[in-house]
């Protein structure tokens, strides 16, 4: 049984003359408990879900509007010879991964508006500057966030 969570608020009171005896303050106290517990399952969902993603067999990557990337799946990182949380303590941008021409082509395509129906076999540069052919699949979400899928054309290929 988990233990029990309260919310305790304090608010002083305003009597006027009854001040003479010293403040008065209402006292009020709420059980959060199972606010706090469906808090704690809803975040353990989410943790789960990235999980999955994280493994997913395609590469995933988020990157703002200004080309730096906010999130790259452990998968994508596996194959660009990232460590496993690349994006700590660094700056990764777009241009780190793909070549110039690449993020033009991803570029206009969003400006045409086909962005949904893109999709761009192209060569992504490993860390090491050896270069990993993909199949790239991208969108841009409302709030700007654009998310690139990767396929590894070399698993395709079983090489």
């Amino acid at each position: 049984m988990p233990h029990q969570v309260l919310r305790i608020e304090v608010t002083p009171l305003d009597l006027g003359r009854l001040r003479e005896t010293g403040p008065i303050v209402l006292w009020s106290v709420q059980d959060v408990t199972e606010e706090r517990m469906r808090t704690a399952a809803a975040r353990q969902s989410l943790i789960d879900t990235l999980a999955c993603y994280d493994v997913a067999p395609v590469g995933l990557l988020a990157v703002d509007q200004d080309g730096t990337v906010r999130h790259i799946n452990g998968t994508l990182a596996r194959w660009l010879g990232y460590p496993a949380q690349p994006l700590v303590n660094r700056v990764v941008r777009l241009n780190d991964i793909l070549s110039s021409e690449s993020v033009d082509l991803l570029e206009g395509a969003r400006r045409s508006g086909n962005e949904d129906q893109v999709s761009l076999d192209i060569d992504a540069t490993r860390e090491d500057g050896r270069l990993l052919p993909v199949r790239l699949m991208s969108r841009t979400g409302r709030d700007g966030i654009r998310l690139i899928a990767f396929i590894n054309r070399e698993a395709e290929h079983g090489l």
